[in-house]
């Protein structure tokens, strides 16, 4: 099975579903890993998501650490897959303050038929804790505090934007039933925050890449701007980005909803 795409994606993502890739690399390729493998299957949730208009871009943890036998390790990678088109992406992880003055990543972009097999499922087993169009209920958060939940929180701003970010830490203030909702840092590429706007450029200047069908079809290394993802998410209907905090504004979100696992 080859199928990229994932209808209703983001009614998925609202709903606290987690997306998962599953997929088969094409074993042709395997003298390219640092550590040659023959054939696997493979699955890869991803951790970060931003959608808009039901289009995704999602990444990976940031954990997958290469290694080549007696030779080394170099930086971890973070893989990132989008439903829009047949292309996959991977980059290095970055600190934030490093992103930050740099101002920029470089992205590896390559065709998705370097998989033989690939398709994406959701795995639908959040449970909603707390949402911000009740915010003063807070009876179901306060007992996942108490089991010790994991936690990932689903936001909508602005601009339609609608961010699936893992949470570090729901902080709870039972003085005024309050609470503040902080994730986890990344340095994403820009074309996360308009998940069309990558497949809109290719289709002009490198459309060979959207149609390639052959896992020897060739990558392309860019240099894009950054696109941070922290956020410190308050119950009265505002947040933080990393831009907030450096202009010391906050804006306001359109509907948050968090999720324990």
């Amino acid at each position: 099975m080859f199928d990229f795409s994932l209808p209703g994606a983001t009614r998925e993502i609202i709903d606290g579903g987690q997306i998962v890739p599953v997929m088969t690399p094409d074993p042709s390729l395997g003298e390219r890993y640092f550590n040659p493998l023959p054939a696997y299957r493979e699955s890869y949730p991803l951790t970060q998501i931003v959608t808009k208009n039901d289009v995704f871009w999602g990444a990976t943890s940031g954990t997958n650490q290469p290694y080549s036998i007696r030779e080394g390790l170099p930086d971890p990678v973070v893989l990132a897959y989008t439903n829009s088109a047949p292309i996959y992406a991977t980059f290095v992880i970055q600190g934030m303050t490093q992103a930050l003055v740099e101002g920029g990543r470089r992205v590896r972009l390559a065709p998705l038929h370097h998989y033989q097999k690939f398709k994406f499922l959701v795995r639908r087993n959040g449970k909603p804790v707390w949402d911000g169009a009740n915010p003063g209920d807070t009876v179901a958060l306060q007992a996942a505090i108490e089991e010790g939940c994991q936690y990932r929180v689903v936001m909508e701003i602005e601009d339609g934007t609608i961010l699936s970010l893992p949470v570090d830490i729901p902080m709870y203030f039972p003085e005024d039933n309050s609470l503040n909702i902080t994730t986890h840092p990344g340095t994403l590429p820009v074309f996360f925050g308009d998940p069309q706007s990558l497949i809109d450029g290719l289709a002009a200047h490198n459309a060979d890449m959207l149609t390639a069908e052959s896992a020897a079809a060739e990558s392309a290394v860019v240099t894009v701007p950054l696109f941070p993802v922290f956020f410190s998410i308050r119950s009265d209907g505002t947040y933080y980005g990393v831009g907030e905090i450096l202009s010391g504004e906050p804006k306001k979100w359109s509907q948050v909803r968090l999720y324990a696992y």
